[in-house]
């Protein structure tokens, strides 16, 4: 069973009361991955503002959808399905935070200049009913959007942390709370951001720090 069940779970995390009481199939931020009794987060993209294609969204079975409250809406009569908020990023991380702290398994948080990948998948294939992040899902985006993905079978989780500054790895940690961190390796990477080998060291660090 997913860690976040249904609507009305969501709804109370944050505060808020919604009508009815919908089974959650999964979270998606895409409209076009919507299926029947997903939730949909309209996030803030490169060139525009997810949570526009809300209504699409709802048209494709969506349970609910999260959007930025300065979104226009269209129809008031699908009010009972959307949430407005002031971030769905923001929002997102929170209802990551939640499942998590409902997951009593071992939690593992892998980072490294190189290798991170590899050894996510060695471990997810090595280790009976494990679960592990999607792809390369590996940012304050991506890692609590695979979190979500999490079921009560899972016997641990295993999540890939990536960082091109300083202060990812930090917050990233603080979403997940590893019970064991892994460091794969401290390279040349991400140099725009951390300038030196020695500022790639510094926040590979921040996941035992």
């Amino acid at each position: 069973m997913k860690l976040i069940a249904n609507t009305k779970e969501i709804a109370q995390f944050l505060g808020l009361t919604i009508q009815g009481n919908v089974a959650i199939q999964d979270f998606q931020i895409d409209s076009r991955k919507i299926k029947q009794n997903s939730v949909f987060l309209g996030l803030k993209g490169a060139n525009e503002d997810g949570g526009i294609y809300y209504d699409q969204a709802l048209k494709k079975g969506a349970a609910l959808v999260i959007i930025k409250d300065t979104i226009e809406l269209k129809a008031k009569s699908l009010d009972q399905k959307i949430i407005r908020v002031k971030s769905p990023e923001k929002t997102l991380i929170k209802i990551a935070e939640q499942a998590l702290n409902k997951f009593k398994e071992p939690i593992i948080g892998i980072t490294g200049s190189n290798g991170k990948t590899t050894t996510k998948n060695i471990l997810n294939s090595g280790i009976k009913n494990s679960f592990a992040t999607f792809q390369n899902f590996n940012n304050e985006i991506g890692l609590p959007l695979s979190a979500l993905a999490l079921d009560s079978k899972n016997t641990i989780a295993i999540f890939e942390m990536g960082a091109a500054k300083k202060g990812d790895i930090h917050f990233l940690s603080k979403i997940i709370q590893p019970n064991i961190g892994i460091i794969t390796h401290i390279g040349h990477s991400h140099l725009t951001g951390l300038h030196s080998l020695e500022g790639v060291l510094d926040v590979k660090s921040e996941l035992v720090t």
